[in-house]
């Protein structure tokens, strides 16, 4: 399980990377676990998805409620 500290950095390896991609660099690399994976603009709506996750665990966002169909 990762700690804070470390979904910290990693949360900000993806930040970087957003802002590498939207910045118009054609890749973008995070590391994760001890692996480096590489970003391309395609990849751009994924890396946001994690964002959001890490955001999630770390207490810093919270997912939108869900309201009731009827």
């Amino acid at each position: 399980m990762a700690t804070t500290a470390q979904k910290t950095v990693w949360l900000a390896e993806v930040e970087q990377a957003i802002q590498d991609l939207a910045m118009g660099r054609s890749v973008a690399s995070v590391s994760n676990n001890g692996k480096a994976v590489t970003y391309t603009r395609a990849d751009l709506p994924m890396l946001q998805a994690r964002k959001t996750q890490l955001e999630i665990e770390l207490g810093l966002a919270r997912r939108a409620p869900m309201r009731p169909y009827f």
